[in-house]
């Protein structure tokens, strides 16, 4: 039996492969959903710290995660609007509260470094000293557009007793007011910071 050749009206030929295309379009909506309008953005911290090429030292340091009060000891990330305000930035947040976030970039950077060995307070570890303290500022000043940091950080040996303690500070201006501009300025700030408290560490024997 002969066959007959079919034949698709190119009208009906253009509409199935718009179809086709909308069909794509679609399933590709679907794997990649957009931000919704009104939706809290997540932010993680992180830090460069190079590796530093100076001769290691023979002790073992525990961390343990800072102690903050109020609204730092959460996932908020804060906005000093003036002298004796403080406020939330909209539609933001930290992936963690602070003071762990805080605690694992001090590990990591330290890590980073490559001069010191470290873990963290509750790993099952024999330390040589422990680093404590306070983040006492971590916030988005809104007059001036900048960030500013605060950790008092301690020192403490063996017999649990405190020999050495110093604050370390930096603040770094924000490009803008949108929130992934401040988390960038944060970024840069807490790398300062960190640098200073690492080589105290390796450095300054108490």
């Amino acid at each position: 039996m002969s066959a007959f050749p079919f034949y698709v009206p190119q009208h009906l030929s253009v509409l199935a492969r718009m179809g086709a295309t909308l069909m794509l379009l679609a399933l590709g909506a679907c794997a990649l959903p957009q931000a919704r309008e009104g939706e809290t953005r997540v932010f993680a911290l992180s830090v460069d710290i190079a590796a530093n090429e100076g001769p290691n030292v023979e002790r073992q340091l525990l961390v343990d995660a800072p102690s903050a009060a109020g609204l730092l000891d959460s996932e908020r990330i804060v906005v000093r609007a003036g002298a004796d305000e403080l406020g939330l930035l909209r539609g933001a947040r930290w992936s963690a509260p602070l003071p762990a976030l805080w605690q694992g970039l001090m590990i990591s950077a330290i890590e980073d470094d490559g001069r010191l060995r470290v873990g963290r307070e509750r790993d099952v570890l024999a330390g040589d000293e422990r680093l404590i303290g306070e983040l006492r500022a971590f916030e988005y000043v809104r007059d001036t557009q900048q960030v500013r940091i605060h950790f008092h950080a301690k020192r403490v040996d063996r017999q649990q007793r405190i020999v050495a303690e110093r604050g370390f500070e930096a603040s770094v201006a924000a490009r803008g007011s949108d929130a992934a501009d401040v988390v960038t300025a944060f970024n840069a700030a807490s790398a300062a910071a960190l640098s200073q408290l690492i080589e105290w560490l390796v450095t300054e024997r108490p």
